[in-house]
Order: C-alpha cells, then sequence, then structure tokens
C-alpha cells in the first residue's frame, strides 16, 4: 500500500468554514475583549438608531453583535448579549418616539421585546447550526471501523504538529505500521473477525500512548502514530509498549499478531506531511523485507540515518 495522501490534495487552501472556524476559535481566547467589542458595537448601533430617526430600520445591524457572541461563545453568551442589545434598542426607541407625538412611547417596549425574542431564536438557530457543523466536521475526520482518526484528521493532526514543532523547536516522529499476513485473518476467520482485530489495535495503540499522541488508520491494516516531541528514543519506546500491549491480548486470544513498523523521526520541522509519510513508509516496507515483525527507524533531516530492530 502506498504512503497514505491527503484526501482533497487538489484543494491547497482552507474552505470557507475551516477560515470561520479558525476565526472563533482565535476570537474564543479572547472572551473579554469580544464581549466589550460587542457591546460598543450594539451601544453605537443604538446610536445611529437614535440619529436616523423612525424611518430607518437598524434591526439588522443590532443582530450582528449577538450572532458573533452567540458562534463564538454558545447560547448562554448570546442570550445575554441579546439582553443588552434589547436594552439599548428600547432606549434608542424611546427617545425616537418622544420626539414623535404621534407615536406612543410605550410602543419602544414592544419593539424591543419583538427583537429579543427573534434575538433569542437567531442565538438557538446560530448554536445549534455551529454544533452540528462541529459534529460533522468530527464524524468526518473519524475512522468508522476503530474510533480513530481517518486520513483526513490524520492530515490535519499532522500539519498541526509540524507547525507546534516549528514554533517550540522540539522534534516530531512519524510511526507507520501495518499488520504482518492480516489478510490471512481475514481469509480464514471472516471480515468481522478482520474487524474486531483492527478495533483491538487501534484501542492497544491508544493506550500505549501519550495524552498528546494521535492514532490514524489510513485503510487497510495501516495505522499510523504521531508523536510530537518524541525523539527516535521515544518513538521507539511507544512501539515497544504497543507491541506489548498486542502479545498480551493476543495471547488472551490465541492468536498472535505481529507488526512491521517504520518511523522517523523529522530533524527540522519544514517539511511537506506527505514526505514525512512517505518516507516513514518507505522505512515500513524495508522492515517487511527484511523478514518482518520489527521496526526500522530513520531521520528526515541533515543526516538520513537509517536503524534496525527486531521484535521479540
Amino acid at each position: 500500500m502506498a504512503a497514505p495522501r491527503h484526501p482533497d490534495r487538489s484543494v491547497t487552501r482552507a474552505t470557507l468554514s475551516e477560515k470561520v472556524d479558525r476565526i472563533a476559535l482565535r476570537l474564543s481566547k479572547y472572551p473579554w475583549l469580544v464581549a466589550t467589542t460587542c457591546a460598543v458595537v450594539s451601544v453605537l448601533v443604538g446610536v445611529a438608531d437614535y440619529f436616523a430617526g423612525v424611518a430607518t430600520s437598524m434591526a439588522v445591524f443590532y443582530m450582528v453583535p449577538v450572532m458573533v457572541v452567540a458562534f463564538v461563545f454558545g447560547r448562554g453568551p448570546g442570550l445575554l448579549m441579546a439582553c443588552l442589545v434589547a436594552a439599548v434598542n428600547v432606549v434608542a426607541d424611546w427617545l425616537q418616539f418622544s420626539r414623535d407625538l404621534g407615536v406612543p412611547p410605550a410602543m419602544a417596549l414592544w419593539n424591543s421585546t419583538s427583537r429579543l425574542a427573534i434575538s433569542a431564536l437567531l442565538v438557538v438557530l446560530v448554536t445549534a447550526l455551529r454544533q452540528q457543523w462541529h459534529l460533522e466536521k468530527l464524524v468526518a475526520r473519524i475512522d468508522a471501523t476503530t474510533g480513530v482518526a481517518n486520513t483526513r484528521g490524520l492530515f490535519e493532526r499532522l500539519r498541526e504538529s509540524l507547525a507546534s514543532a516549528r514554533r517550540n523547536s522540539f522534534p516530531l516522529s512519524v510511526c507507520l505500521f501495518d499488520l504482518d499476513d492480516f489478510k490471512t485473518v481475514n481469509d480464514v476467520h471472516g471480515h468481522a473477525a478482520g474487524d474486531r482485530v483492527l478495533r483491538e489495535v487501534a484501542q492497544a495503540a491508544g493506550g500505549a500512548l501519550r495524552p498528546g499522541d494521535t492514532v490514524a488508520r489510513c485503510g487497510g491494516d495501516e495505522f499510523v502514530l504521531i508523536l510530537p516531541g518524541a525523539d527516535e528514543s521515544d518513538a521507539r519506546a511507544a512501539v515497544a509498549r504497543l507491541v506489548e500491549t498486542l502479545e498480551a491480548a493476543a495471547s488472551k486470544r490465541g492468536g498472535p499478531v505481529t507488526l512491521s513498523a517504520g518511523v522517523v523521526t523529522a530533524e527540522t520541522a519544514d517539511i511537506d506531511p506527505e514526505v514525512l509519510l512517505k518516507r516513514a513508509d518507505e522505512l515500513m516496507y524495508e522492515a517487511k523485507r527484511a523478514g518482518k515483525n520489527r521496526i526500522v527507524a530513520g531521520r528526515v533531516g541533515p543526516e538520513d540515518r537509517i536503524s534496525r530492530e527486531r521484535f521479540g
């Protein structure tokens, strides 16, 4: 099997939804600044509403700070902003209607109550849309069989890990492995048994890694481990823990599961994710050719060094 490729390789730029999501994530880190800015905007809209007069409606502009707060911070803060906007609106309308003898000031209360109801409905709709958006984004990045990340999730996490490695100047290791003779499991015991083995491997990998590490399945019996901050020895230790866990599980199940792994450590984070995975894939196939059930490790950087180790 070839090295994993990004499922949307033809799309080199982030989609609009991804850009909006990144903006929302950045804004969520500054809650007081965003809340204060939205409150000031609502007051300025109220002032503009007052000077614009009864004939000009500013309703749509009142909705902007409400939508921003609801989208970034959720339903509760969104409803609080809706109440603030309604209060600003009632003051602006009251002052307007006080100047116009033909309109009773009490109409200001009715208008603001109506807009508050509309704002509350808008908050509910925006937060529900964002929750559904996040759910679909999560589902699209999870492998249905094992519950770990799929190829799309792998590339997103790998890009994030490389960017973090560049910022913090720490190493990054990637392990690509597949199960030895997995086709025999499917042929002899059936695909249901094969899926159980895949889930077992995914669970064992998750238990062998640190909280910040990532497990992904790239299709078939091929998995990738992303190990931020791990050098070659750390990566070897992680794979060794995985092998020990699989051996313990195999003794209970009665059938061995061995793997061949290629581990690559990036000495520089200025590398394309596909290049890193391709190098790990090459090392994994070298482990296969050397007799399987072993690890071949290497580096990507000024010094391209390879070491080999057999399991068991």
